[in-house]
This record gives structure tokens, sequence and C-alpha cells, in this order.
């Protein structure tokens, strides 16, 4: 599995990379992020069991990701010519 994260995640293990920001907005984003991964990967529409480990399986997953992506609505080329929305249009309350 090391060898898999190695592999997958290779520019996390460089020592020149920078120090993960000590701030909570940042904080907040990767949780955001991660459970919204969590959630989408879950569905067994999208991806189904594996087993046993496969150290090939991030490409199956990319493609896997991408059709749930589209699936969901989720247009990563439309979101970046939106502008961020506001606490106010999220919530519906003041900031």
């Amino acid at each position: 599995m090391a060898d898999a994260l190695q592999r997958w995640f290779g520019d996390a293990f460089g020592l020149d990379n920078e120090a993960i920001p000590d701030d909570p907005r940042f904080h907040h984003l990767v949780a955001g992020l991660a459970a919204l991964a969590d959630w989408i990967a879950s569905d067994r529409q999208f991806f189904q069991y594996s087993a046993p480990f496969d150290l090939s399986y991030d490409s199956t997953a990319h493609r896997r990701a991408d059709s749930a992506l589209s699936s969901i609505g989720f247009d990563l080329e439309k979101l970046a010519r939106r502008p961020a929305p506001t606490f106010m249009q999220i919530t519906g309350h003041a900031a």
C-alpha cells in the first residue's frame, strides 16, 4: 500500500514541498473535498467493490471518477467560469 501511495501521490513525498497551510479555511476546504470525494466514491453505481488490492487501480478509478462527476453534473470547466458564491447565497444568512 505504501508503494501505491508514493506512486499515486508522488509529489506529496518530495522534500521541496511547501508546508500545509495552517489556516482554518484551508482545513475546512480539505475536509469538505474529502467528504465530497467519499460521498461520490461510495456510490456503487460508479465504484463497484474491487478486490484484491491492485496497484494499477488508479487509472480505473480516474475513469470512474470522470464518469461519476459528469453524471452528477459536476462540470469543473463551468464551475471555474463562475464567481465563488457568497455565504449569503449558500446559506441564506448574513456572514
